[in-house]
């Protein structure tokens, strides 16, 4: 196609500027040929590649009610709630709202069985030690069963030394209570930090 008849191709749709105001201008310089000087209210459109127009920008309707959570990501919050206010808050009342009178713990080769006996256990820790901070680190969840590597820092009431642990539980989770967990923490790093002797040597 000679260069007259593209003028005239590219002529021929000639759109007034002031009524398309989404029009974004695009030159482009293409050696050989050069177009004729236009009136400052048209432009030359040309769809293929000179000249584009923008689409006025709308936002996503916003949704009125959030999604609903998951039942793993519910049963993730209940583990995290349990450390948070049995532990970081002292709430009692916590545990037996959420663990089951039939429920049991596994802890290493300790079994603590119903809410009752757990909170027992709580006080018992609560008289030794204090300002406890539980920090889950990694959560992860799969059909009824959440399981929580954490971090925890305390202080031992009597030498006011601080300590540091770290452990993993893992709960299984029946109607948003817990019926049955496991758990292990590094009992053996809490006796040296307490006492200065090693639990073993090689």
């Amino acid at each position: 196609m000679g260069g007259h008849q593209l003028i005239i191709l590219r002529t021929c749709v000639l759109i007034n500027a002031f009524t398309v105001p989404q029009l974004r201008y695009e030159p482009v310089s293409q050696p050989g040929f050069a177009l004729p000087l236009l009136h400052r209210s048209t432009l030359l459109l040309d769809c293929s590649f000179m000249y584009t127009l923008a689409a006025p920008t709308q936002e996503a309707p916003m949704s009125s009610a959030s999604q609903p959570l998951t039942t793993l990501e519910q049963n993730k919050i209940l583990v995290h709630r349990w450390f948070e206010e049995v532990w970081n808050q002292s709430r009692r009342e916590t545990i037996f709202e959420l663990l089951t009178e039939t429920g049991v713990l596994h802890d290493g080769a300790r079994d603590i069985r119903g809410a009752e006996e757990f909170a027992r256990f709580h006080d018992a820790l609560r008289a030794q030690f204090s300002e406890f901070r539980f920090i889950p680190l990694v959560t992860l969840a799969e059909d009824d069963r959440v399981c929580v590597h954490w971090n925890c820092s305390m202080t031992h009431s009597a030498s006011r030394k601080p300590l540091h642990i770290s452990g993993t539980s893992i709960v299984r989770v029946e109607n948003g209570r817990f019926v049955e967990g496991w758990q292990n923490w590094d009992a053996a790093h809490l006796y040296t930090q307490l006492t200065g002797q090693p639990t073993f040597s090689l």
